[in-house]
């Protein structure tokens, strides 16, 4: 199967917003309903949350069920393919620009990040979307 890799900053979909500030890229993107993104990888690490809609997002550790208010946190180099459904989707997410801030936010992710189907259940102790950390 092919896979295609982005430079940094770039994502599929159609990007409605876009900032950069110092070394931080901020983008905001919709994906119609029934849109299929094929398996790709991303040079960088970089958090998302969808803001409207669901997808459904296939990597190496299984399948995400993401909808409104899922926020993930994707390691550098994550092989992913994603299937926008009925709703299709609205996604903000930013990531590190510089090589250097790119590998410390993905070691973060991976020292610290709780992750439950793909979805961030706690970040460097801190309990998120309202989850308790057993």
């Amino acid at each position: 199967m092919p896979t295609s890799k982005f430079e940094g900053g770039r994502f599929y979909g159609t990007v409605v917003n876009e900032w950069r500030v110092g070394n931080l890229s901020f983008s905001e993107s919709v994906y119609p309903a029934g849109a299929q993104i094929s398996r790709h990888l991303h040079p960088r690490a970089y958090f998302s949350i969808l803001l409207h809609g669901s997808y459904r997002e296939t990597y190496s550790g299984g399948v995400r069920e993401c909808g409104p208010a899922t926020a993930v946190l994707h390691p550098l180099g994550e092989m992913h393919s994603d299937q926008f459904l009925e709703a299709g989707g609205r996604i903000f997410r930013f990531e590190l620009v510089s090589d250097e801030a790119a590998s410390w936010l993905d070691r973060q992710i991976r020292a610290t990040a709780e992750l439950r189907n793909g979805r961030v259940r706690g970040f460097g102790g801190t309990t998120l979307l309202g989850e308790p950390q057993s």
